[in-house]
């Protein structure tokens, strides 16, 4: 669990997931990892530190190359643990999670790092005595508040300095930092803050024009720092580029790359993988060292149009063919970089820029002219800071393609990869925000929910979970075409050994499309104002089975469809444990289409609650999948989930139509209701009138199958309130199988009038045909 769940109630009247507190018994909560790093080819002793800790069995890891190989319980909320990071470790960011008996921690981050390490040494906080050290180094330490800290070194003439910090990206608390270089006598030489590669983490690199001391500072920016504002200053002469050109190529083939921004690198030929994905980042390595970070690189078997300049006009055009991928450089404030194409009517194509994304500056707008003529699409910041249109060619012809920057700004770092390719169906899964692992205890039962998006095909999914750990099954339906989600129960046998696994979540089409999708989600993990500031993507889901807990819930199916316009009591039952007298909150994991729920309570004594459920006039029709989710408190918050239970959505017995109806203080009227049959009903329907104002009320009727109108006396006391009541409607109560059906009608107006003998005397004596005419109370007459 990575938050303490909470019961949305609000949003179960919207039709959306709606869980109980979710979170493993004792709910482990991993607050801090330090160091926040280690060098490659060591062991390195880790301090793992949150709440509810004790019993921590293992790490799981996402990404190869760090082990574990030991774990010892310090305390319930400490856990020190012996990690062996391989000697070809990939550097950079490794999530993890502690598991212990009781659940999944939050995901955290562990840095890889190529240099030897030490740790920040207090006080040094001037640059009058900084903490003195020998390079290649990389430091863990920490800025809270307003501190600064000072780390001195030798320099020879000629050298070169690369400073790069890890901070915001380490997922911690709110760290802005800032690098500053000082000579001995204090004059600033160079300072960095944020950049588009490493965002808000800076990047620094100088040449020594002479020897000496020199100082690095670190600090916020703010001078505000949070508590856990830890970062890793790597210094040393390591490459740091902070670009690639071009930003991308094809799987399999050597691509001919210019790194931008570091002038001690030249040209290189690099090899790329056949299995390079997504997310494939590129490090560059040089005789002093790995570049600290990498960069982002796109792969993908386009065709590969490099920009020729001068393109800066549609005459001067780059041509190129599309589908294909368009790389290039805005090299220059005011620069715009075309690209010709000739394209038949009706093609549709999909464009893509990948600047930001890929760690550029550029702001793009990008968009396509016929060729001496009009524009045909354009865009702007589609894709977050980057564009992205869909293109319709209107006729035969040649067309061109523009991109420059929104500011018209430019740089040697403004690289752009424009990628034009025919609409591809895709599928992307994920879970909701609050449900980024799932923990079965022994014996019992959790849920999960999976979201699909959709990309250009429709049609049923087939859900699967693949790598489990031992003694787990999971059960789902197909995730119909008209919706994007789909509870999964997954069951613990009694004897499943405790364990966690990170499991692949696949979506296939189960139409001829055959279009298979994963899961991919993006983690916060440093939100500012509703910012994020740090974020890690995964492509698997976290699953564990844990201890035993002394409680189970199920699902009560009801015997009888809940109606369009209706309301229903689902009932859960709880089995609990000897002795287990904890109140056990209760709720709907995920409400079909149109349906809303609430929540309940099972109280300390009780074994059973009922969960309102009501039905929107356009709630989907037909059988839907169903579970509750309950959460008690055993040493923190533990939750588990019923079985996998069956509604069903169904129109109401009949449409009733309430004609408007008038009644005077102190007097009866009767409301009529006109009923048309929708289909067959066995017995008597009840109809009541509900939502009457105070001071009114009705006595109920009674219906068959052919009755097409009834009427509803209603009484008004002589102090009922006047005016127009807007809110009344007949619910009606159908009994089947021993359980009611209910639905309601729509609302209809009823008003309440002063009494005739009141309304004569305020009149004045009438006057012709004006005596007949029916007065409506005026403003003043209602209270």
């Amino acid at each position: 669990m990575d938050s303490a769940g909470k019961l949305f109630g609000s949003l179960c009247l919207l039709g959306v997931i709606c869980p109980a507190p979710r979170a493993g018994a004792g709910s482990p909560s991993l607050e801090v990892v330090l160091p926040r790093g280690a060098q490659r080819g060591t062991a390195a002793t880790v301090d793992f530190s949150g709440a509810h800790l004790d019993k921590a069995l293992s790490i799981v890891f996402y990404r190869p190359g760090v082990t574990l190989n030991h774990i010892e319980q310090v305390s319930d909320k400490h856990v020190r643990c012996t990690l062996a990071i391989a000697a070809d470790c990939a550097l950079g960011l490794h999530p993890l999670r502690l598991f212990t008996a009781s659940g999944l921690t939050e995901l955290r981050l562990f840095a890889v790092g190529d240099a030897p390490e030490i740790t920040e040494q207090e006080p040094n906080d001037a640059r009058s005595a900084p903490q003195l050290v020998r390079l290649p180094v990389t430091i863990n330490g920490q800025a809270a508040g307003d501190d600064l800290d000072c780390f001195g070194f030798e320099a020879q003439p000629g050298a070169r300095l690369a400073a790069e910090i890890e901070g915001m990206r380490l997922g911690g608390g709110i760290f802005d930092p800032v690098l500053t270089l000082y000579d001995a006598q204090g004059k600033v030489l160079a300072t960095a803050d944020d950049n588009a590669l490493t965002k808000q983490d800076p990047v620094l690199s100088y040449s020594f024009a002479s020897g000496g001391t020199y100082i690095v500072e670190v600090r916020d920016a703010a001078y505000r720092g949070e508590r856990h504002a830890y970062y890793r200053l790597h210094l040393g002469d390591f490459p740091r580029p902070m670009a690639v050109f071009p930003p991308g190529g094809a799987p399999g083939q050597a691509v001919e790359v210019r790194w931008v921004g570091d002038s001690t690198l030249a040209r290189e030929t690099i090899a790329v993988p056949n299995d390079a994905g997504a997310d494939y980042a590129i490090f560059v390595r040089t005789g002093a060292g790995t570049s600290l970070s990498p960069v982002p690189f796109r792969v993908n078997g386009l065709p590969q149009t490099i920009e020729a300049e001068p393109n800066d006009s549609p005459e001067s055009a780059t041509p190129c063919t599309v589908p294909g991928a368009l790389n290039g450089i805005v090299t220059k404030p005011g620069d715009v970089d075309w690209f010709r194409f000739s394209a038949a009517k009706g093609q549709v194509f999909d464009c893509r820029v990948y600047a930001r994304q890929l760690g550029s500056p550029l702001d793009a707008v990008v968009g396509v002219n016929k060729l001496g003529g009009a524009t045909v699409a354009s865009n702007d910041d589609s894709a977050g800071p980057d564009s992205a249109f869909r293109l319709t060619i209107p006729d035969d012809g040649d067309y061109a393609l523009y991109i420059h920057d929104f500011l018209r700004a430019g740089g040697e770092c403004y690289t752009y990869r424009v990628e034009v390719t025919n609409v591809t169906p895709a599928l992307t899964l994920s879970t909701p925000p609050d449900q980024q692992h799932v923990c079965i205890p022994q014996g019992n039962r959790n849920a999960i929910v999976i979201n699909a998006a959709r990309s250009d095909f429709g049609g049923p999914l087939q859900i699967e979970l693949s790598g489990l750990p031992a003694g787990l099954t999971a059960s789902g339906d197909t995730m119909r075409d008209n919706v994007a989600a789909v509870p999964i129960v997954l069951t613990a046998e009694a004897t499943a050994p405790l364990a966690a696994s990170l499991v692949d979540v696949i979506g296939q089409c189960s139409g001829e499309s055959k279009i298979v999708g994963h899961l991919r989600q993006s983690i916060r993990l440093t939100e500012y104002m509703n910012n994020t500031l740090c974020a890690q993507t995964v492509d698997r889901l976290p699953v564990a089975v844990t201890e035993r807990v002394p409680f189970e819930v199920q699902i009560i199916e009801p015997r009888v469809p809940l109606a369009r316009r209706g309301q229903m009591s689902l009932k859960v039952v709880a089995t609990r444990g000897e002795g287990f007298k904890e109140p056990i909150q209760v709720g709907v994991l995920l409400n079909p289409p149109g349906i809303g729920s609430g929540t309940a309570t099972i109280g300390p004594d009780q074994t059973e609650a009922l969960l309102p459920l009501n039905a929107n006039p356009d709630a989907a029709l037909g059988e839907w999948p169903i579970v509750a989710i309950a959460s008690a408190n055993i040493n923190g918050l533990v939750q588990v989930s019923s079985q996998l239970a069956r509604l069903t959505i169904a129109e109401p017995f009949m449409d009733l139509a309430l004609e408007r109806t008038r009644v005077s203080q102190g007097s009866t009227a009767e409301v009529v209701v006109n009923i048309a049959p929708q289909h067959d009903f066995e017995g008597e329907a009840v109809l009541e009138l509900r939502g009457l104002p105070n001071k009114l009320s009705a006595t109920p009727a009674k219906a068959t199958k052919e009755t097409k109108q009834v009427v509803l006396p209603v009484a008004a006391a002589p102090d009922a309130p006047l005016g127009r009541h807007e809110g009344v409607f007949v619910q009606v109560t159908v009994m089947q199988n021993g359980e009611p059906i209910v639905f309601n009608s729509a609302s209809a107006l009823l008003i309440v009038d002063r009494p005739p003998a009141e309304t004569a005397s305020a009149q004045p004596a009438p006057v012709g045909k004006a005596e007949r005419r029916a007065r409506t109370p005026r403003a003043r007459d209602i209270h």
